[in-house]
């Protein structure tokens, strides 16, 4: 086929379609429903007979057309969200699920020149990005998708290297504007600056702090929209993700385990401990009519909230308590915690998030990589809408059975997108990684 340049200067060399998924057991679930309402309830009803003690769905459980139950479920909820027919969010879920695990493939086999992938949307399908040229294997790799794709090769930055360069980009600006939000379009290859209205700094003054960019790479029209950072707040025995942290206000993360010693402690976000000036904590579980409180948790060193780290802090599990990997999910239905991603996931992605104030809800990745410029704020990720509120700070982000995230608040802009610190990051800032039941 002959190679059409897209708007960037990076060109396409190939454009896979495949063929629409068969699901006979979902088609005969809602089958004869008489309104979306009645097809959610159905579903709602298959995924809770899946459930078992205390309403915790399990990693593990029996999927339907292949599709997770856990996923199943996000879908329901997204489907919610969006107003969308439940099948076509199931199909997306789905799509995705077999898009995150191409990408990640992708990134571990070509680290030098995988510069990144963007989700499909209603409108385009999934995009993938190399740098120079794209390695014949991968051509074979992405034509045996189950997704739509398009593949562009050019003057890409390879994704690997992206979070090093809005690294020293943001360290270039600080003593120019001090505040600034750094991130990276991968789909444009440009660098997207905000600072503050009044940042003293011209745009030609900060172009010369910045200096050379990567080969291929742009600086997108600086912007001026930042706002003042503003921080997202000050059952049983068992320790699970998504509890209530009284003492700081926050709400616990994922149940994590030391990746030398074995040992188990609860995650929640850096800034909690910090901000509410709290040395231990409260762990409140959720239920119907016993709110059991565990007490004698500790911060202790165990705290990441500086200038160059993401926003993590754990605390310690007392021995009379008993933590599970699981998380709540709503205020009465929790999840296992089959496996988290080691890997940051491409723009346009479903997660979904439990907060103490907002309870379920699910966004699209916006930015994989971004720099808030403020403490607790390099490395996370950005998704496209607010989906949180005060008192959410800490809560736990996942896809399926899968941990994604721990909740850091949300962009200090105007459109004020939800963020989160990737847990993939936790072996570099406590070298912790979240338990899981596999």
């Amino acid at each position: 086929m002959a190679e059409a340049r897209a708007p960037h200067g990076i060109r396409k060399v190939l454009s896979h379609r495949a063929h629409e998924p068969r699901r006979p057991q979902l088609d005969a679930l809602v089958r004869g429903a008489s309104s979306e309402k009645s097809k959610r309830d159905r579903i709602r009803t298959w995924v809770e007979q899946r459930e078992g003690k205390a309403n915790v769905l399990r990693a593990g459980a029996a999927p339907l057309d292949n599709v997770e139950a856990p996923l199943v479920q996000d879908a329901l909820r997204i489907a919610e969200q969006v107003d969308r027919p439940v099948e076509d969010v199931v199909d997306t879920v789905d799509e995705q699920q077999d898009l995150i695990e191409l990408d990640a493939r992708l990134a571990t086999s070509y680290p030098d020149s995988y510069a990144g992938m963007v989700m499909s949307t209603t409108d385009e399908p999934a995009q993938v990005v190399f740098d120079d040229s794209v390695p014949a294997q991968a051509l074979d790799e992405v034509a045996s998708a189950s997704a739509d794709v398009d593949v562009s090769a050019g003057d890409a930055l390879p994704q690997e290297d992206v979070q090093g360069w809005l690294d020293r980009i943001q360290g270039s600006l600080r003593p120019v504007v001090g505040l600034a939000q750094v991130s990276f379009e991968s789909e444009t290859q440009k660098f997207r600056i905000v600072v503050r209205e009044d940042a003293a700094a011209s745009d030609a003054e900060m172009e010369v702090a910045i200096g050379t960019l990567p080969e291929g790479a742009s600086l997108a029209p600086i912007e001026r929209t930042l706002t003042d950072h503003e921080d997202d707040a000050y059952e049983d025995h068992t320790i699970r993700g998504g509890g209530t942290l009284v003492a700081s206000g926050c709400t616990a993360g994922f149940v994590v385990r030391h990746r030398v010693t074995g040992e188990k402690f609860l995650s929640t976000a850096g800034h909690c401990p910090v901000l509410s000036g709290a040395s231990q904590d409260v762990y409140q579980a959720r239920g119907v009519d016993d709110w059991t409180r565990t007490t004698g948790m500790y911060y202790g060193n165990r705290v990441y909230f500086g200038l160059i780290t993401p926003d993590f802090s754990y605390l310690s599990i007392p021995e009379t308590r008993d933590p599970y990997p699981s998380t709540y999910i709503t205020y009465t239905d929790k999840r296992e915690v089959g496996a988290y991603y080691r890997h940051r996931l491409p723009k346009g992605t479903w997660v979904c998030h439990f907060g103490r104030t907002t309870e379920h809800s699910c966004s699209t990745i916006d930015e994989p990589s971004i720099n808030l410029g403020h403490y607790g704020g390099s490395g996370l990720v950005a998704v496209s809408t607010n989906v949180s509120a005060p008192g959410d700070s800490g809560g736990p982000w996942w896809r399926s059975a899968s941990a994604v995230g721990v909740h850091s608040g949300k962009v200090s802009n105007r459109d004020n997108r939800s963020v989160y610190s990737p847990v993939h990051m936790m072996a570099e800032f406590g070298n912790f990684q979240p338990w899981t039941t596999n």
